[in-house]
């Protein structure tokens, strides 16, 4: 799940120029489908902290950020 910690601070070196010098996300790979790009939203924060759910006030703050973002497209 976390390859990245599996790496040394060389690999990850690498791995981060070759991502940035072929224009591609720092974080993880691209995902495609047909000629389409898009971003993978999942219900897992970093280190599966409760980043956006710690309370109800902040979990609100985001679905109506979220829903905002999404009636931009």
């Amino acid at each position: 799940m976390y390859e990245w910690r599996k790496l040394n601070k060389e690999e990850q070196k690498e791995l981060l120029e070759y991502r940035k010098a072929n224009k591609k996300p720092w974080h993880t790979p691209l995902h495609i489908q047909g000629n389409k790009s898009y971003f993978l939203i999942t219900a897992a924060c970093y280190e599966h902290k409760p980043i956006i759910g710690y309370s109800l006030n902040r979990l609100d703050e985001f679905e109506n950020f979220f829903v905002s973002m999404c009636n931009l497209v």
